[in-house]
């Protein structure tokens, strides 16, 4: 259970599913405490777009049916307006703290402590999930 009072930059709501109050709780305290001290390093605000997902809400969306966002496991960090190098120091960051799945959109990359067993990147072109080689990723943001 997230020790919210212990969180510098966010607050248990901004982790809620759209359609159900207070499911932010379900959010693994592993991935709130490493996207603090991602804020931390980084010195810049980010938007949580979306953290913990109902089913109900991860099929409206559109989500995997195995996402890392049902179990808490998951962010969605708003990146519209950054500069590529913000979104390139992003990244870099969240690996060294430990992020094992990034996922890269033109307004958002998606931030993942799943573990998977390995580190995995991917993009989302035409709506859709494409896996490319992690030494990759920063191509494309």
């Amino acid at each position: 259970m997230v020790q919210w009072e212990n969180v510098q930059h966010f607050t248990q709501r901004e982790f809620d599913s759209p359609d159900l109050k207070g499911s932010g709780a379900g959010m693994d305290p592993l991935t709130v405490y490493r996207l603090d001290a991602l804020r931390c390093l980084i010195d810049k605000a980010f938007r949580i777009n979306s953290g913990y997902r109902t089913p109900a809400h991860n099929r409206v969306v559109g989500g995997e049916p195995g996402s890392a966002h049902l179990i808490g496991q998951a962010a969605d960090i708003g990146t519209l307006g950054w500069t590529k190098e913000q979104r390139r120091n992003l990244i870099i960051l969240a690996r060294k703290l430990g992020f094992v799945g990034i996922g890269i959109g033109t307004s958002y990359i998606h931030l993942d402590t799943m573990q998977r067993g390995r580190k995995v990147a991917w993009i989302y072109p035409n709506g859709r999930f494409k896996t490319i080689p992690v030494s990759d990723e920063l191509k494309y943001v």
